[in-house]
């Protein structure tokens, strides 16, 4: 690598099944680099499978040992470098209150906490701290649902499934794994006697529009039709 930091960046990255000469090697990630100075670098993770690299030159005097290579230092791929330029927040309004809504709903939300009806909610490791019961014009029934899903996937040993309310995404690193993956979830489905909305159903996409952003490729960006309104 002709650079003396033997530091680089990267702009994306993606899996292979890559072969060379006669040794194959399966589900490879491979970085893509800006401006490099080769078609491709091979690294530690494809050598250190073998005991030892031969590198062939025309030299006249004996081979060279070398004990080992330097690490070329190669920060991760960040979450957001695919993003679109134009990507921009969603502005929504906030529900407009008359200070006496506000100073009667400040009141109660003391008034039940320290009778211990409800406690402070907060989020940890995915999931929601509930209340100990449900306040008058409270519902939970999202909540609820949400839990019930969570619970089957996880109760089922569904991989690469991942339920955001009652939209279900499942995934697969090839069509073949997708294929078994969606058949398992159907199968679960059944047993739990859950109705799927065909007319809403996608299957064997490679673009997945979900949460106001479109997933293509390794790339995540705005959905035009969520942006229109702006």
């Amino acid at each position: 690598m002709a650079n003396s930091s033997m530091m680089t960046e990267t702009e994306g990255v993606c899996k292979v099944n890559l072969k060379i000469e006669n040794f194959i090697y399966q589900n490879v990630e491979l970085l893509v680099m800006k401006d490099l100075c080769s078609d491709a670098l091979i690294g530690h993770d494809i050598l250190n499978r073998h005991s030892s690299v031969e590198i062939g030159f025309d030299g006249n005097r004996p081979p060279l040992t070398i004990c080992s290579l330097a690490v070329a230092q190669v920060p991760p791929v960040s979450l957001l470098s695919n993003l679109n330029p134009d990507c921009r927040p969603l502005v929504t309004k906030s529900r407009r209150q008359t200070v006496e809504d506000n100073i009667f709903m400040a009141l109660e939300v003391q008034k039940l906490l320290q009778e211990g009806v409800i406690e402070p909610t907060f989020e940890a490791c995915g999931k929601l701290y509930h209340f100990l019961r449900v306040p008058f014009r409270v519902t939970n029934e999202v909540a609820c649902f949400q839990r019930v899903i969570d619970k089957i996937i996880e109760d089922e040993g569904l991989t690469l499934t991942y339920p955001f309310i009652d939209d279900v995404t499942v995934c697969g690193k090839d069509q073949k794994e997708h294929d078994d993956i969606l058949e398992k979830f159907m199968t679960v489905a059944k047993k739990y006697n859950l109705t799927l909305n065909e007319d809403k159903c996608t299957y064997s996409s490679n673009s997945v529009h979900l949460l106001g952003y479109i997933i293509q490729d390794g790339i995540i960006k705005p959905d035009p039709e969520r942006l229109k309104p702006l």
